[in-house]
C-alpha cells in the first residue's frame, strides 16, 4: 500500500489565496498613482512628459529612496547602529536605539542620540568610544531604519494612517494618501510632531518643479503628522517662464526673483520689462513695469499677476481686465492679436463652477467712427439687451463709455470674440451667492445665509463706503430686472444682488430752493387753516 499523500488543510488554502489577493491589490494601488495626484496648476506647469512616474510597490518600512543623507536623517527609537573597531583591537557591536532615544555601548555606557542627526550621532558614538580606546579606528554605519505610523490630514485624496520609516519622503506619503487636491496649499505644508506639539513648513514646489533641494522634501519624523491646508494666498505667474500658471505663496513669502528662479525663463524672455498687477488696499488696480533688477526685490502678495513679455511682444500697456467667478481674477496682457475670450479664461484657472457661461458681461472702451480691426471683430457677436443687474454692474465699476455685450460660452467649442487692449470682461455667479455691489468697501459675492438680511451682507462687504445712499439700497431678484427696495424685499435668496447706490450730492442752490417751497407750502397750509377758523 503506497503512502497517502496529505492534503493541506483547508485553511492554509484560504489563506494563501487571501495573500495572492492581497498582492494583485497593492500591486494596482501602485500602478494607479499617476498625474492626477498633483494640484491642477502643477500638472500643467510640470508638463505631461515630467509626470511618467515609474511603478513602484507599496512603500515597506524597509525600503529606503536610495543612499541616506547622513546629514538630514535624524535617529529615532527603532534605529539600529553597527560599531566596528580596527586595529590593535577588533570588535562589533550592534546598538539598538532604545525607546528613550539612547544606545548602550559596552565598556563605555548609554549615549543620547534621540534627534541627533546621523552624522551627529557617528560623532558622538566616536567620541565615546576613544575614551576607551586607543589607535582603533572606529566605524558606525545605519544597518536598519525604525519603522513607525504617520498621520496625514487635509487636503488629500485619501486622509488616514500610513506606515512609514525613518528614511520615508513627505512626497512618499503623499502618495499613499491618494495625493494632493486641486485646494492643497503645497507650498505651506505642516509637518506636526506630536510629542512635543512643534511643527515646520514644506515648500514641495521645488521639489516637484526641479527635484529639489532635500529641504523642499524632508524625512519624515516619528509618528509625525502631515497637515496640508486648503491654499489661500496665490499668485498668477505668465508669459516667457518655463513653468507659468497659478501657485499659491509659501509661508515664508517670495519676491519676484526667487519665483522667476524657481519656475524659469524661457531664452525669448524680455527681463527688461516685466508686469505686475495688484489690487491695493482700497480696490483699486495698481500697475508696476520695470526690468527683472528693478522689480525682482519685490515680494508677491495674494491677488498679484506678474507677466513676463517676450521680446517683439506687444506694449505693456495693451491690457485687459478680469472680474468675477474665474480661478484667479486679475488684470492680464495681450502678447498678441489672437487672443479670444475662451483663451483668456482657460489663463486665468478657468471659469468656477457656479458662473453663468452664457451671460459674460465684456465691455469695450467706446469707437470712433472709423471702423477699426478691434471693432470688426465684435461687431458679428449679437446686440443681446442688459438686464438690470448688468446695467447696475457697468456702472459700479465706472465703465461709462463703454460698448458693453454679452457673450454666450455655454458652447465648450466657442472661443468668444478676439480681446482687444483695455477691455473689460465680468463673470457673473449664480448659486449659492449674494452679491454685493456698489458703494462698499468689499464689493463681491459673499455665501448666501438662511433668513440673513442685506445689512449682514454689507457688514460682510466691509460695510458702506463714502457717499453711499443707504436709504435707497436695493435688491435684485437674481438675474432678473426686478429690483426692490430693501424694506420691501425682505431677506436675499441665493443668486440675489444687493445694490448699494452713490448719493447725489446736492448744491446749496438746490437745498435752498426746496426749503422754500416747503416754507411756501407751510405758509399757505396755515393762511388756509386761519380763513376756515374765521
Amino acid at each position: 500500500m503506497g503512502a497517502s499523500v496529505r492534503r493541506p488543510p483547508l485553511a492554509l488554502l484560504l489563506v494563501l489565496a487571501l495573500g495572492f489577493q492581497l498582492s494583485g491589490w497593492t500591486s494596482a494601488r501602485a500602478q494607479a498613482f499617476d498625474e492626477a495626484l498633483l494640484p491642477s496648476t502643477v500638472r500643467e506647469a510640470l508638463g505631461a512628459e515630467a509626470l511618467a512616474l515609474p511603478d513602484v510597490p507599496p512603500l515597506a518600512p524597509s525600503l529606503g529612496d536610495g543612499p541616506i543623507d547622513a546629514a538630514t536623517y535624524r535617529l529615532g527609537p527603532g534605529d539600529e547602529l553597527t560599531v566596528r573597531y580596527r586595529g590593535r583591537t577588533t570588535a562589533t557591536h550592534r546598538l539598538l536605539v532604545n525607546p528613550e532615544g539612547d544606545v548602550y555601548l559596552p565598556d563605555v555606557g548609554r549615549i543620547v542620540l534621540l534627534g541627533k542627526t546621523l552624522e551627529e550621532g557617528r560623532v558622538r558614538v566616536v567620541a565615546a568610544a576613544r575614551k576607551i580606546l586607543n589607535n582603533v579606528a572606529v566605524d558606525v554605519d545605519l544597518t536598519r531604519v525604525r519603522a513607525f505610523k504617520v498621520s496625514v490630514t487635509g487636503q488629500v485624496a485619501r486622509p488616514g494612517v500610513y506606515a512609514a520609516s525613518g528614511a520615508t519622503r513627505v512626497f512618499e506619503v503623499l502618495r499613499l494618501a491618494g495625493g494632493l487636491r486641486d485646494s492643497a496649499a503645497i507650498r505651506d505644508i505642516r509637518l506636526v510632531d506630536n510629542r512635543t506639539g512643534d511643527s515646520r513648513s514644506v515648500d514641495l514646489l521645488p521639489f516637484l518643479l526641479n527635484g529639489g533641494p532635500p529641504t523642499s522634501n524632508p524625512y519624515l519624523p516619528d509618528g509625525a503628522t502631515v497637515v496640508v491646508p486648503r491654499r489661500v494666498r496665490m499668485a498668477s505667474l505668465a508669459g516667457a517662464l518655463v513653468h507659468s500658471g497659478v501657485f499659491d505663496l509659501p509661508a515664508a513669502g517670495t519676491t519676484i526673483g526667487q519665483a522667476i528662479e524657481l519656475l524659469g525663463l524661457e531664452p525669448d524672455a524680455a527681463t527688461d520689462r516685466l508686469e505686475l498687477t495688484r489690487r491695493g488696499s482700497d480696490g483699486r488696480i495698481e500697475r508696476k513695469s520695470g526690468s527683472l533688477s528693478e522689480l525682482g526685490s519685490i515680494s508677491l502678495e495674494h491677488g498679484d499677476h506678474l507677466n513676463m513679455p517676450r521680446s517683439g511682444s506687444r506694449r505693456m500697456n495693451d491690457l485687459v481686465t478680469l472680474e468675477g467667478e474665474v480661478g484667479f481674477p486679475g488684470t492680464y496682457a495681450l502678447e498678441s492679436d489672437a487672443i479670444t475670450l475662451a483663451d483668456l479664461l482657460e489663463r486665468a484657472g478657468g471659469v468656477a463652477p457656479g458662473a453663468v457661461r452664457s451671460r459674460i458681461l465684456l465691455a469695450r472702451p467706446a469707437l470712433s467712427d472709423t471702423l477699426t480691426p478691434d471693432a470688426r471683430r465684435l461687431a458679428p457677436f449679437p446686440n443681446v439687451p442688459l438686464n438690470m443687474t448688468e446695467k447696475e454692474q457697468i456702472r459700479a465699476r465706472g465703465l461709462h463709455g463703454y460698448r458693453a455685450v454679452i457673450v454666450d460660452l455655454s458652447d465648450p467649442t466657442d472661443k468668444g470674440p478676439f480681446l482687444a487692449a483695455g477691455d473689460r470682461i465680468v463673470v457673473p455667479r449664480r448659486g449659492a451667492y449674494v452679491e454685493v455691489a456698489g458703494r462698499v468697501r468689499r464689493p463681491g459675492f459673499y455665501p448666501y445665509r438662511a433668513g440673513a438680511s442685506a445689512e449682514s451682507y454689507i457688514a460682510s462687504a466691509g460695510g458702506w463706503a463714502d457717499r453711499a445712499d443707504k436709504g435707497q439700497t436695493r435688491i435684485g431678484a437674481g438675474p432678473g430686472d426686478n429690483f426692490r427696495v430693501t424694506d420691501d424685499a425682505g431677506p436675499p435668496a441665493p443668486g440675489d444682488q444687493i445694490w448699494v447706490p452713490e448719493r447725489i450730492p446736492r448744491s446749496s442752490w438746490e437745498n435752498i430752493r426746496d426749503a422754500v417751497v416747503i416754507l411756501g407750502q407751510l405758509a399757505t397750509v396755515v393762511l388756509l387753516i386761519d380763513q376756515l377758523s374765521n
